[in-house]
């Protein structure tokens, strides 16, 4: 199945949850921590994110469903562990 076209502002999220090192170094997340990790990082001028600015987790869960730099495996209550595997189509 191919990958979905990401939108600006969907690009733009990647973008702002690539900027942690955590992810990046590709520790597992669910979507809920990604909302979290997303929610931590200021934003360019340096200000606190808006929270409502953010999607929720089943619309991040979404998200990273179409970018092809993320592999998704399943834990054992079924919830969705997300790990960045290299290069996305965010750019």
């Amino acid at each position: 199945m191919p990958v979905k076209q990401l939108s600006p502002g969907e690009k733009r999220l990647i973008s702002v949850l690539l900027r942690s090192e955590t992810v990046k170094e590709g520790t597992p997340f669910t979507s809920a921590e990604a909302w979290d990790i997303i929610k931590d990082i200021p934003t360019d001028e340096k200000l606190a994110r808006k929270v409502n600015s953010i999607p929720n987790k089943y619309k991040l869960t979404h998200l990273l469903k179409k970018c092809d730099g993320f592999a998704r495996y399943r834990s054992g209550n079924g919830t969705s562990v997300w790990v960045y595997s290299g290069d996305s189509n965010a750019s």
